[in-house]
């Protein structure tokens, strides 16, 4: 991962119940001669669960606002931008159309309107499926997204290791991420 704040929001999605995809390049179009990436793009189905921290008492509240998890069961696309500095242009057009095509959840009969949606108004949601704009920064700016704080989003994996301090130390040389190693290892202190 690029950088410390993509690697914390990785893990704050997968931690979520969320599969997690990190820099999603986004290759130039025939009217763009630049290549552009969304640094995650998340897929979360509707029936998640895992035996440890994964029931629905796990997940964090932000997340069961934003996509309503008490009320429906539909799947959930997270399209991602994280920003540990200053924050400046974010959520591309192209970028943002892509990763609505990559979540493969919208017909393609539909995709337009949906990306547009998206775009304009930072979700889609027609029952089935929600999709929704997150930005992880310390900092938020004005637009059509939902933030997430990076301290937020720190302190949810420190609460999700320290819930399941036996079984995530036990584990933690598994976890490809020599942070959440760590966090998994101060949670058992």
């Amino acid at each position: 991962m690029a950088n410390y704040g993509e690697e914390l929001a990785y893990w704050y999605f997968r931690l979520n119940g969320f599969f997690p995809i990190t820099n999603f390049v986004v290759h130039q179009a025939e009217n763009n001669r630049y290549n552009r990436d969304c640094d995650l793009v998340a897929v979360r189905p509707p029936y998640v669960e895992e035996r440890v921290g994964g029931q629905a008492h796990d997940w964090h509240d932000s997340i069961v606002r934003a996509f309503d998890l008490n009320g429906r069961v539909r799947h959930c696309a997270v399209i991602c931008e994280v920003k540990t500095g200053a924050v400046g242009a974010i959520f591309n057009r192209q970028a943002v159309s892509a990763a609505v095509e990559r979540t493969g959840l919208v017909h393609v009969n539909t995709r337009e309107r949906a990306q547009e949606d998206i775009f304009q108004y930072g979700s889609c949601d027609n029952g089935i499926y929600v999709i929704k704009k997150i930005l992880v920064s310390h900092d938020n700016v004005q637009g059509n997204h939902i933030h997430i704080p990076l301290r937020e989003a720190l302190n949810f994996i420190r609460g999700r290791m320290a819930t399941y301090r036996n079984e995530k130390n036990a584990a933690r040389h598994f976890f490809n991420s020599s942070l959440i190693q760590f966090l998994a290892d101060q949670a058992f202190d």
